[in-house]
């Protein structure tokens, strides 16, 4: 857990492993375990509460049907450090869950460490590399790469986040494929992008890359995050199936 806190990895992880004897231990880890998954619960709603949240998630909402229940209901009363701090927590109560490293990554997006952001997943990536959830990981180091400005980096972490064999992973890494492939003038990966988009369903993959592009302008004010004319030919000529015109384009 090196890319967390040295105070808050201290802290929580003497709770989780206290050095008492072997039943009073048993209850201290069930009861760590269970405050963990109580906390990603809360930091999770609190992350899809903040103000901040439109910049780093657009269509694809993140997080489970109750994070999104349970941010309805929300105050957003975390913010900055003390949200990261307990997304820390979190994780540090649940080692063996790559996900919550991915809600500590988007702590870290919120408070504009989009660096460490990219160490955090990274570091994730490495400790989990066989995990199923593997391609949550890639999807999400593309984004923080992205914030950190090396669109090539975010590119190659969605073209890893495309080859899941699961459907809904595929598509947001489809998304993000057409996008960045445009921004680079990668014809191979717009191509492999909008074939997946066409994989199931042609016009709802379309209407779900546009609604991202026409997104994009609420993450920055930099020529990366517009979509202007040259990505639009971009993308019309590398992938006409997907009926791309000059109303797609985003100005800077």
């Amino acid at each position: 857990m090196n890319q967390l806190s040295n105070g808050a990895a201290a802290w929580w992880g003497g709770m989780a492993a206290a050095g008492t004897p072997r039943q009073a231990t048993a209850r201290r880890r069930a009861t760590a375990r269970a405050l963990g998954t109580a906390l990603q619960l809360r930091v999770r709603a609190e992350i899809l509460a903040h103000p901040g949240a439109p910049k780093i998630f657009t269509v694809v909402r993140g997080g489970t049907e109750s994070d999104h229940r349970n941010a309805g209901g929300s105050m957003a009363r975390w913010g900055g450090r003390s949200l990261l701090l307990w997304a820390e927590a979190a994780a540090i109560l649940g080692a063996c869950d790559p996900l919550r490293r991915v809600t500590v990554a988007h702590a870290l997006l919120l408070v504009g460490e989009s660096n460490r952001a990219v160490e955090t997943l990274t570091d994730a990536l490495h400790r989990f590399s066989q995990h199923p959830a593997r391609f949550v990981l890639w999807q999400n180091l593309g984004l923080a790469f992205s914030i950190a400005g090396d669109a090539g980096a975010a590119l190659g972490a969605y073209r890893a986040a495309a080859r899941s064999p699961g459907r809904v992973d595929r598509e947001v890494a489809a998304v993000s494929m057409c996008i960045v492939g445009a921004k680079l003038k990668s014809v191979e990966d717009m191509r492999v992008g909008a074939s997946i988009l066409c994989e199931r369903d042609g016009e709802l993959g379309v209407r779900a890359l546009r609604a991202a592009i026409q997104a994009r302008r609420g993450r920055g004010d930099e020529p990366f995050w517009a979509f202007d004319d040259g990505d639009v030919g971009a993308l019309a000529a590398a992938a006409p199936d997907l009926g791309v015109t000059e109303a797609w384009r985003v100005a800077q």
